[in-house]
């Protein structure tokens, strides 16, 4: 199923970015919250909101989370340096998702895909990526993202992408024009 750019897409996707920002700045005014529950959240309406409006929207909101995380402060400042891993992550997050999800299995596929692609890509980055590059990262600064974007990210990851299944599931079953 195609989806266009349109104006009922477009309304979508600013409330699935409306919702992102929110949870981001409920984790960062709760800071109690573990990271462990907006992190797969996040992805959720990532993976939502592709499924919904299409490729086109879901990599738009990969960049535009990223970006209002860093205007909330919603970022912690040692990893705006690491920001763009971050766009490009999501990008390839949704698109994987995308790649698969109208075949057959094609959600639960493309979870997967995804999830695995996002944390492989982030265990790159922030492994190798940003010493080759000379980002500027101190060398503490560079182990707490090495350490935060490694394993961590593919549980993030499996576990937003099994809610958005589970909703794209029960969405589908009650025919709800989603």
């Amino acid at each position: 199923m195609k989806k266009e750019f349109n104006v009922k897409n477009m309304v979508k996707a600013s409330i699935f970015l409306a919702i992102a920002v929110i949870l981001q700045l409920i984790q960062r005014n709760f800071t109690s919250i573990n990271p462990l529950l907006i992190g797969p959240l996040i992805n959720t309406v990532l993976l939502l909101c592709t499924y919904s409006c299409g490729v086109a929207y879901g990599i738009m909101l990969s960049i535009l989370i990223p970006v209002f995380a860093i205007f909330t402060a919603a970022l912690a400042p040692i990893m705006i340096p690491f920001s763009p891993f971050i766009i490009l992550a999501n990008i390839l997050f949704a698109a994987s998702f995308a790649m698969v999800m109208n075949r057959k299995y094609g959600i639960y596929l493309g979870a997967l895909l995804a999830s695995f692609v996002r944390f492989g890509f982030f265990s790159v980055a922030s492994a190798k990526l940003i010493y080759i590059l000379h980002l500027g990262i101190a060398p503490t600064a560079a182990k707490a993202i090495g350490a935060a974007f490694g394993a961590p990210q593919l549980l993030v990851a499996l576990l937003g992408s099994a809610v958005a299944v589970i909703l794209i599931r029960a969405l589908k079953r009650r025919k709800t024009a989603f």
